[in-house]
């Protein structure tokens, strides 16, 4: 896991690195203590062009994540593109995780952006 550390008026930036295993349409999971996610940045090599997030409280069973307009958290991507994502989507969460739409031929890094809370 990669960390970098940066500070803005809004709270502490957090830099992660998650990977979807070859083979794979799940990502490892975030820990969300204490951070929003702000920002997602898709690799160039991805196979994927749709995700969606998945949460869950006890870092084991994750289900997709819905807003208060009961619609899932997902989107159509465009590869190697970041992503602003409302931090109010994902504040509620302990762990979570990105799905994509179909199994990734290689194993894939993707860095998110998390801001403290």
């Amino acid at each position: 896991m990669v960390n970098d550390f940066a500070v803005c008026e809004n709270g502490r930036l957090e830099k992660r690195t998650i990977t979807i295993a070859n083979g794979a349409a799940v990502s490892s999971s975030i820990d969300m203590n204490a951070f929003t996610l702000v920002g997602i940045k898709f690799p160039a090599a991805m196979t994927s062009t749709t995700v969606t997030l998945q949460d869950s409280f006890d870092g084991t069973t994750f289900e997709d994540t819905y807003n208060t307009d009961n619609n899932a958290i997902e989107w159509t991507f465009t590869q190697g593109r970041s992503y602003k994502i409302l931090p109010s989507d994902t504040a509620a969460f302990w762990n979570l995780r990105i799905k994509v739409d179909s199994n990734e031929g290689a194993a894939r890094e993707i860095i998110v952006t998390l801001r403290g809370v």
